[in-house]
């Protein structure tokens, strides 16, 4: 059995603030307007409720299949414990998109008995929002990693859950916490936030890379940590 890591990177859809006038529309009506009771007041409240309402959602617009794409996936396989070469496809463009869900689901289709996907949060994000991107644009999904209403365990581990002991009272660690928690932080890691992917994607590729390679390492070495050894 082969372990693989796996990330990715999500970026703003060029229409974000157009989707989400189409499927977010903000309602006056839900506006708590508290004490106030001047007309000009209650209207100037609603009206900064409006821009606001906007806002907040384009700014968590990377974490909505809706607002957002797949801008990266980076793999690295685990063979036998050692670290392999590492694969990381890129969607400069929402145009790009396709190809790179093609490729990522027919490496997903390729499970068969030997071939595990670990990620951090991947049941949480990373696979459902590989899905739901890719049923907006009508590709075919991997559905042999599910099982019924689930992922299948047998191909599929969340080190963030693993970390939690699946503890629905307390799942939540980032990637970050766990990794400076077990000591296996990596040193080369740039002082990017995951937000700002996308940006460096055109603007310092570089670093975007460093990033990309950091996660994929960090999570690498969680693996090795918590997992248990592979057999056979």
């Amino acid at each position: 059995m082969n372990r693989i890591v796996f990330d990715i990177e999500t970026a703003p859809l060029p229409d974000a603030e157009d989707i989400i006038l189409k499927l977010y529309p903000f309602d006056p009506d839900k506006v708590a307007l508290g004490n106030r009771k001047d007309p000009q007041k209650v209207a100037e409240y609603i009206e900064q409720k409006r821009v606001d309402h906007s806002s907040e959602l384009l700014l968590k617009a990377q974490l909505n299949p809706a607002l957002s794409y797949v801008c990266a996936i980076g793999v690295l396989p685990m063979l036998d414990g050692e670290l392999g070469e590492a694969d990381v496809q890129i969607a400069k463009t929402v145009e790009d998109e396709e190809a790179l869900l093609v490729w990522a689901m027919n490496e997903f289709k390729e499970v068969r008995d030997y071939r595990v996907w670990v990620g951090f949060n991947n049941t949480g994000f990373d696979l459902e929002f590989l899905f739901k991107r890719c049923w907006i644009n009508g590709i075919a999904t991997a559905s042999n990693l599910r099982k019924g209403r689930y992922w299948d365990a047998s191909h599929v581990v969340d080190l963030m859950q693993e970390w939690s002991f699946y503890n629905n009272r307390n799942p939540w660690s980032s990637l970050d916490l766990v990794a400076k928690t077990l000591g296996v932080q990596d040193e080369n890691r740039p002082e990017v936030k995951g937000k700002d992917f996308y940006k460096l994607l055109e603007s310092d590729f570089a670093t975007a890379m460093r990033y990309l390679m950091a996660d994929l390492r960090e999570t690498k070495s969680i693996a090795e940590k918590i997992l248990p050894p592979m057999l056979g």
